[in-house]
């Protein structure tokens, strides 16, 4: 049966929700409507430039500044509304901190998309091999290894005893042009290549 994710465990990072289901391990990741989840705008004093609170002290200006993430929210407020004295300067080590969080969601998102797929291979092979093992299967393969006469069609040698796929694309609906009797050496050769193992693989064998 396939789980409906209602055991989900939840990681807080102020700028995302992770979530993972406690039975099957499904991962999500929730974001923000706003500037985070925790959002608290605070007025504050920013200059464009550290050098302008020694050179230009009233040359500032004053945002919202979320004091949970540290993001400079919304646009410039008047200046005139508030006392420079009360008001707080702009944290920079807020944002600081947020960054390092980003850096950790990238991180993590991507081993989330690696452990997706490897699940989703792990499934294609899961079904593959089921699939190897029916009827229309077995019928397929005998079909193929008559009509080439169990000889291996790459070595045009060896006797035949697997019958590979040559377009993947067609898996469980073959036209039988789409597969070849191969022997074993030979079909290890050809797969070890075709999964990217070019340097690696053996030489194919043929003999006079």
């Amino acid at each position: 049966m396939e789980c409906i994710h209602e055991k989900m465990k939840s990681t807080d990072m102020i700028i995302a929700q992770l979530f993972v289901c406690s039975n099957c391990n499904y991962e999500t990741v929730e974001y923000p409507s706003s500037c985070c989840f925790h959002p608290q705008d605070e007025p504050v004093i920013f200059y464009k430039d550290e050098t302008d609170y020694y050179t230009k002290p009233e040359s500032y200006t004053v945002y919202n500044q979320c004091k949970s993430c540290g993001r400079k929210n919304g646009s410039a407020l008047k200046k005139s509304n508030y006392n420079k004295a009360e008001l707080a300067y702009f944290d920079n080590s807020i944002r600081e901190k947020t960054e390092k969080l980003k850096q950790e969601l990238r991180e993590h998102l991507k081993e989330m998309e690696i452990r997706r797929s490897e699940k989703r291979r792990d499934a294609f092979w899961d079904d593959y091999g089921e699939y190897l093992k029916s009827d229309e299967w077995k019928l397929k393969r005998k079909l193929v290894l008559e009509r080439d006469k169990n000889l291996c069609q790459s070595c045009l040698n060896a006797t035949a005893y697997e019958v590979h796929h040559t377009v993947g694309i067609f898996r469980k609906n073959e036209p039988l042009f789409t597969l070849v009797s191969l022997c074993n050496p030979c079909h290890n050769i050809i797969t070890a290549i075709e999964r990217g193992n070019h340097k690696d693989a053996a030489k194919i064998q043929h003999k006079k």
